[in-house]
């Protein structure tokens, strides 16, 4: 069964699933009749009834398009969002700028991210800051998390923004490279990333030991080496008996690691 992610944590609703209206409500949304003004915008070959004036307060995207771009004057507007599976979910936080708790959940959570970054939905993107926080660990979990490319700003400002919600530095810096794990942003590239999870290293201190860069390179090899994880190595190894180097690496990677720190400037 799917869990309700909310901003105070996670929940499922055994008794509301078999309601056919929340069914209704998350899945089959219709533009009520009260919305006079209305266009049809096409998303993936489905057409969905918007009313222009409502959207265009809760997404910048909508915001420009009815305003600046030549399609305010269409009535049938195609447009490509990612994740586009979820845009009917949506569809009532744009028409009222009303956050609904069945609107989150572990399923689609991520996919919310993706498209509500794309159509700039800046009050449903800084709710879905603090439910990722919040459920970090069984988002962690979850395949779309480091699948789907959330976007780098949108993770920057959660870890920031949120940091009373995270156990530790420690587990902030397994979230960050988890999350980069598969990650892919035209405008973003590994040494940014690098540079965001560089400070959460630092602040790591104490907490780290063999495991926790063990853990790091298992879950990221490439960004464990763009880290230059080998000289933050050295503030413990020698205190760890038996544990050398080699455990986490080898030639070529020392090798990739020093050009590297030459180029981000470590």
């Amino acid at each position: 069964m799917d869990l309700y992610l909310l901003p105070c944590g996670n929940c499922n609703f055994p008794d509301l699933l078999r309601n056919s209206e929340l069914l209704l409500a998350r899945n089959d949304w219709c533009l009520p009749d009260i919305y006079k003004n209305s266009k049809t915008i096409t998303v993936s070959g489905k057409d969905y009834r918007v009313c222009p004036d409502a959207v265009a307060k809760n997404s910048n995207f909508f915001a420009s398009m009815f305003s600046s771009f030549r399609e305010k004057n269409s009535e049938i507007i195609p447009i490509d969002v990612p994740c586009p599976e979820v845009f009917n979910q949506i569809l009532p936080f744009l028409h009222s700028g009303l956050l609904d708790y069945r609107m989150v959940t572990l399923k689609n959570c991520c996919k919310l991210i993706r498209i509500a970054d794309y159509l700039d939905a800046q009050i449903l993107l800084d709710h879905l800051k603090v439910i990722v926080a919040v459920n970090h660990k069984l988002i962690e979990c979850s395949g779309d998390f480091s699948s789907l490319n959330l976007p780098f700003n949108f993770i920057q400002e959660t870890i920031i923004e949120n940091d009373q919600y995270f156990e530790s530095s420690k587990a902030k810096a397994e979230f960050l490279f988890l999350w980069s794990r598969d990650f892919r942003e035209s405008q973003t590239d590994l040494e940014m990333v690098a540079s965001l999870v560089k400070k959460q290293i630092n602040a790591v201190g104490a907490e780290m030991n063999y495991l926790f860069f063990k853990n790091l390179k298992d879950l990221n090899p490439e960004l464990f080496a763009c880290l230059d994880c080998l000289n933050l190595l050295g503030m413990w190894e020698s205190q760890e008996e038996g544990v050398k180097r080699k455990a986490f690496t080898n030639d070529a990677d020392i090798e990739y690691s020093r050009q590297r720190r030459f180029r981000i400037g470590w």
